[in-house]
């Protein structure tokens, strides 16, 4: 067992397809974490636009469709597209 996202308000959480976990809190916190073995390593951490998530989508981007590219809907409607690199 292992904890992450601590610290996020009302955390939304979804695995990409290139299978990292993206957790997003109402301050708008992002953080990107990979499995090594049994446990869970940040690979980045970062601001994004503070209101309240509903949901955090993986998306196919362009080319292979494994990116680093997710979207976070936030209430009222907001999309917000972030990339990163690992």
């Amino acid at each position: 067992q292992q904890r992450f996202g601590d610290g996020l308000s009302e955390p939304v959480a979804t695995f990409l397809l290139n299978q990292d976990l993206v957790v997003t809190g109402r301050d708008g916190a992002i953080e990107v974490y990979r499995m090594q073995g049994h446990h869970l390593r940040m690979v980045t951490s970062y601001k994004g636009h503070p209101s309240q998530p509903i949901g955090v989508v993986a998306t196919r981007g362009f080319g292979d469709g494994v990116t680093n590219e997710f979207l976070v809907i936030r209430q009222g409607g907001a999309v917000d597209v972030y990339d990163y690199q690992a």
